[in-house]
This record gives C-alpha cells, structure tokens and sequence, in this order.
C-alpha cells in the first residue's frame, strides 16, 4: 500500500476554521497534485489580530486612516463582522513548490487550481475576485457572517483579568 504525501502543510494554522475549510484542507490532503501551506495568521484571527493586520499599510493623515503604502495592505474588511477570518470562516493558503511558498504573480497557475478546486467544493476563492482587492490566498466559506466571531482561550483569559482588575479597581476606589 503506497501513502500520499502530506499535501497540506501548517494545517494546524486553519485549527478552529468552519469546518467546510477544514474538509477542503482534508480533500486536498489526499486529492491535491501540489503541495499547500496555510499561510502565517492565515486562519481565524481575534478581532485584535485582525485589526493590526488591517493596520498594516495605512496611516493617519488629517485625522483619518487612509493607505499609505498599498502593497503592505493585508486586509480590506473594515472590521470584525466583515473579516471571515474573525468568524473562523476563511483561510489563506499558498502553494509550495520545491519547498518555496509562491507569490500569486510566480505561481499563478497554482493559485488558479486552488481556486477551481476550493469552488468547486462551495468555497469563495479570493483569488476571483477583480481589481486591487483580489487575494489568491484566500477561502472563505459563503455566508461566514453567520457564523460567531472567533475567540481562542488566550484572549479569553486576557479579557478576563482586564475585567477583574478594572472590577478591583472600581470597587476599591
């Protein structure tokens, strides 16, 4: 009996992802004729995560964030409830060939069958999207903002001290 290789690698990034994404990793694993990674922060994400994602790129000027530097913007969600990775409904992922991850520009054959495999299994490619916003990285599942927003036991833990010493702070005021 021969094995398949490990098609999906870094899967563990996309842990606590919806999970039609997790099944496409799965059926990749076995069915995908390339390797994938999911990409660094590439799964769900706190809204804290999410907003320094969304940072990235853009700066205050006159009182308001616009772009300052597009290609260093990450995200175009314009907050939780529009960031599928904040609902565990979306993961990035890039493939791996000869053990290097390829921008969408080198490897756009690679991302074109991602894309085509993920649609076909009722997933949103970010890659078919036009214009600026286009993200070849990206899955989503179609309807994520049903789904709740992601938290993971560290930021719960965190919320809840910062509430108990508010809550000290209050009461011995």
């Amino acid at each position: 009996m021969t094995t398949s290789p490990n098609m999906v690698v870094d899967a563990w990034r996309a842990e606590g992802s919806d999970k039609r994404l997790l099944d496409f990793l799965a059926w990749w694993n076995v069915n995908g004729s390339f390797i994938i990674r999911v990409a660094w922060q590439g799964g769900p994400r706190t809204p804290a995560e999410q907003l320094a994602l969304w940072a990235k790129g853009r700066g205050l000027q006159g009182g308001k964030w616009v772009i300052v530097a597009l290609k260093d913007v990450v995200t175009w969600a314009q907050g939780p409830d529009d960031a599928p990775h904040v609902h565990a409904g979306a993961v990035d992922v890039e493939p791996l060939i000869e053990g290097r991850a390829l921008d969408p520009k080198e490897g756009a054959q690679f991302y074109d069958a991602i894309a085509a495999a993920a649609v076909a299994k009722g997933l949103v490619a970010g890659n078919n999207w036009a214009g600026v916003k286009k993200d070849a990285r990206h899955l989503e599942v179609p309807n994520f903002r049903a789904l709740p927003l992601y938290s993971n036991s560290a930021e719960l833990v965190a919320g809840a001290v910062v509430l108990g010493l508010a809550l000290l702070l209050f009461f011995h005021a």
